[in-house]
């Protein structure tokens, strides 16, 4: 025998069988370009080159690596187990024709080879020649400038090499151990064996209402932004399981309930349609379950991360609503001069050229959770209280406000019921005025948390600070504490973004060495946008994965569902079934398949909404209390993304229906043209 003889027979194999090997190939060639690039992002040095907040990126993308990863090794399982299936016949017939186990193992050790080498050497190339593009493209989202420089580094293409070579060589010993526990005949007909009528699984069934139950609950109920993130992998994997427990026991207990109903299922759409997916919907429903997942996880990703990325602006202004802000705590025991910082800031400034064309100061003073006491019974808040003399509050706010003895003002965005009065360091105050909006000017960077604002008069602010420097003698064992008022200024500035970060930074290298906090809106900016820009990016790119693998599950799945059908309409048409029933049954069967996954991802996305808010609330830096555009934004994302998404499921159905109209209407008496 030719020794080229069992080479040329996998490559004809592979050229014979072009309609499920060559989607198989696509994907797998997108899945190890998009590892490869996402990796080798990772390891980019320019990120870690890059300006202040960009080394979050490479963190980003080394879990969206982890993501790709254990996505790959699941979804080429799932997909080649249908191409082997497929394939089995084949496998049978060379069987029977006298070639033995061992040289069908040999033909599909080439085939395997064959296809892992194109798969990975034209994945590798993809990921090398776009992987400057996403690098350009990722700066651009993430408005980073560094060095353009390109180079092709060999580490991450060992190690996609590795894990790539390993998941087809598990492959191979998966279609091995399938051909050699299979007798002949039961290989000749494999590709033909149906579903026997599932039993109706009542605990599954119940089982997966309550996953999915606890899944909605967990969503619903769970009101702080901090336990939402530490439950939301916890509601998703009660999502996952009830979504697969209800597609497979749930549906045929559906279907079955349906068959009962004689006045519904005698007649002829329904008829064929219901017993068509009954008789395979213990197969269909893990398919249908993929769908339903791989679609929500779009939506989800997307929705949420597009809100971010356009909601930058309002975090920003909302949270860091000037160019420049420092403070000066305790300069008397730092024996400093908060003019001579101030002046510091303020040469530095000029020195760009830049002009301040704003600026607020005030005194502060920043007391303990503790040191407040409200009428009301919320006394054990966790939050920062901050107090601030009357002067200063009407310098900021360009008010004429007057204040009497123990008597203030009382900002929060915590989210405390209105009372009538407090009591703050011992003493009794009355609020003569109640906001749930913190000004401007009085925005700092932890002002995202639990914040509690009070204006007193100036004779009340200094016996405040007598009588909390007292107070931390007492604590600290420190006698003759010094006074705790600090000092903050806010400034905004003329020029351009790259302007004001050059200004800030040499603030900052100015005054490293001294006891001032400063930040700026630029500085905080990048940090941010680098966070929200990558995982922009990693949405971006896992949910043109997903969709390729929803893609090709679907595709699969009108083909197998096909060949299966062919043979049954012919049956049918020779008994009587009209054409006119015939396509009206078809058109019934499909379009309940194929849109249920987008009926119910809909459904999940919609009970996943309150968590999924709750956790933007964290990620944007703000508080249920001032959370409405950023709702409302969200909202808007996710209403876009889902129309989109659902246009594209609709192309969707149209190109793969076709490839399943074909296959039965080859088999078929008349043209089934739907």
């Amino acid at each position: 025998m030719n020794k080229f003889f069992y080479a040329r027979l996998a490559a004809n194999n592979i050229k014979k069988n072009a309609k499920i090997q060559i989607p198989f190939m696509i994907t797998s060639i997108l899945t190890v370009s998009m590892f490869y690039i996402l990796l080798s992002l990772s390891l980019n040095q320019g990120f870690r080159d890059a300006e202040v907040g960009s080394t979050m990126i490479p963190i980003v993308l080394g879990l969206g690596c982890w993501i790709v990863g254990i996505f790959a090794v699941i979804f080429l399982f799932y997909t080649y187990s249908f191409l082997i299936k497929r394939r089995q016949k084949e496998f049978g017939l060379f069987n029977i024709l006298g070639m033995e186990k061992k040289h069908i193992a040999k033909i599909i050790a080439l085939e395997t080879f064959y296809t892992a080498f194109i798969s990975i050497v034209v994945g590798l190339l993809a990921g090398v020649i776009l992987d400057k593009l996403m690098y350009l493209l990722l700066l651009r989202i993430v408005n980073l400038q560094t060095n353009l420089t390109h180079y092709i580094s060999f580490k991450p293409i060992i190690i996609t090499s590795i894990l790539f070579v390993s998941i087809f060589i598990v492959l191979f010993l998966y279609s091995i151990l399938k051909v050699r526990l299979t007798n002949p005949i039961q290989l000749l007909h494999g590709g033909q064996v149906g579903e026997k009528e599932p039993k109706t699984k009542i605990l599954m069934a119940i089982i997966g209402l309550i996953c999915l139950g606890i899944g909605y609950y967990l969503s619903i109920m769970t009101k702080d932004a901090v336990n939402a993130v530490n439950l939301f992998f916890i509601a998703v994997i009660f999502v996952i399981i009830g979504t697969y427990f209800l597609f497979v026991a749930g549906s045929i207990a559906l279907l079955k309930m349906l068959r009962k109903n004689k006045k519904y299922y005698y007649k002829t759409s329904h008829f064929i349609s219901v017993s068509g997916m009954l008789y395979r919907m213990k197969k269909n429903a893990v398919g249908l379950a993929n769908i339903c997942i791989l679609s929500t996880m779009v939506l989800v990703m997307l929705s949420t991360t597009l809100s971010m990325m356009l909601g930058l602006d309002d975090v920003l202004n909302r949270n860091y609503p000037y160019d420049i802000s420092f403070d000066v705590s305790s300069p008397e025991y730092y024996n400093i001069s908060d003019k001579d910082m101030e002046k510091t800031v303020k040469d530095i400034i000029a020195k760009h050229n830049l002009n301040i064309t704003e600026e607020k100061s005030y005194r502060n003073i920043s007391l303990y959770s503790d040191n407040i006491k409200f009428e009301s019974d919320i006394n054990n808040i966790d939050c920062m209280v901050k107090v601030i003399p009357i002067s200063d509050y009407n310098s900021c706010t360009n008010q004429n406000k007057t204040l009497r003895q123990k008597e203030l003002l009382f900002y929060t965005n915590t989210g405390i019921s209105q009372t009538d009065k407090i009591k703050l360091m011992d003493n009794d105050y009355k609020i003569s005025e109640y906001n749930s909006d913190i000004p401007k000017a009085f925005i700092s960077s932890s002002s995202q948390i639990s914040t509690v604002l009070i204006i007193v008069n100036d004779e009340e602010f200094n016996n405040i600070d007598n009588q909390f420097s007292k107070y931390n003698e007492e604590i600290s064992g420190i006698d003759d504490y010094q006074s705790s008022v600090s000092n903050y200024h806010n400034m905004n500035i003329s020029g351009s973004d790259s302007e004001k970060l050059s200004a800030y930074n040499d603030c900052r290298n100015e005054l490293q060495n001294s006891p001032v906090f400063l930040k700026g809106r630029i500085e905080q900016k990048t940090a941010i946008l680098s966070i929200y820009g990558s995982l922009f990016f990693i949405a971006l790119f896992l949910g043109i994965l997903f969709i390729g693998a929803m893609v090709l599950i679907i595709y699969y799945k009108q083909i197998s569902e096909g060949y299966e059908d062919r043979e049954r309409f012919d049956i049918m048409q020779k008994v009587g079934l009209s054409y006119s029933e015939a396509k009206k049954a078809i058109r019934s069967q499909i379009l309940i398949v194929f849109f249920l996954p987008l009926i119910t991802a809909c459904i999940h996305v919609v009970f996943a909404f309150p968590m999924i808010s709750r956790i933007l609330s964290l990620m944007t830096l703000s508080n249920d209390s001032i959370n409405l555009n950023n709702t409302q934004l969200y909202i808007w994302c996710t209403l876009a993304c889902f129309l989109i998404f659902a246009i594209l499921y609709m192309v969707i159905y149209i190109a793969t229906a076709r490839t399943y109209y074909k296959i039965v209407k080859s088999g078929a008496n008349t043209d089934l043209r739907i």
